[in-house]
């Protein structure tokens, strides 16, 4: 399984590579991902006992995720990880770009927290709050009849993510997760809705 999960973050991390041009943080932030799944695909982070472990004991999740956002009514994909401190409390870092459509696209680096509650008796249902922080960057590409050649115009901005999420673990490797979030930013405040499938180690 860590194997099948690194194999597929190379593949999608360096087509964000080259889908993210336009700034050295995605660059960075893609990158920071790679390294973070060959960690969690070496041997001493899949070399576990299933006989003594359980999915309870485990405290990351490295995973992909895709989804719609409403900015530019397109696809968005990302790679997330998350760090279970508490029960209740996890950081859940993320990075994702929102495919070409309307002439826009987006590179996006979240940073949010999530406040998560069993909601079955055997624990492996969870909901939970999303709050956090988000740098967004959007390119706009428009036609420069002047000048008969295309133009792009890049918006930076940091914002405000608000939102909730569901978990469902399968096992004690692989859980399920959906999640709405909307994020307040200038001029590009968006609502996303999107699947994920993660990793636990």
């Amino acid at each position: 399984m860590a194997t099948y999960f690194f194999t597929l973050t190379i593949l999608f991390t360096t087509k964000m590579l080259n889908l993210t041009r336009h700034t050295t943080t995605a660059r960075l932030a893609a990158s920071g991902l790679m390294l973070a799944a060959i960690l969690a695909s070496s041997p001493s982070a899949a070399a576990q006992d299933d006989s003594a472990s359980d999915w309870r004991l485990q405290r990351k999740t490295f995973g992909v995720k895709a989804g719609y956002i409403t900015r530019n009514e397109s696809a968005v994909a990302g790679l997330f990880f998350q760090y279970r401190f508490t029960d209740h409390f996890r950081l859940a870092p993320d990075v994702e770009c929102a495919f070409s459509h309307n002439n826009r696209d987006a590179f996006m680096v979240n940073i949010d927290t999530h406040y998560p509650f069993e909601v079955n008796t055997r624990g492996n249902a969870t909901i939970y709050p999303i709050a956090g922080v988000n740098y967004s960057s959007w390119k706009r590409r428009f036609d420069d009849l002047a000048n008969d050649k295309d133009t792009s115009q890049k918006t930076t901005n940091f914002g405000l993510n608000l939102g909730a999420g569901f978990d469902l673990t399968l096992s004690r490797t692989l859980k399920l997760n959906l999640e709405a979030r909307y994020t307040l930013v200038k001029h590009n405040s968006n609502l996303q809705v999107t699947v994920g499938i993660g990793y636990l180690f």
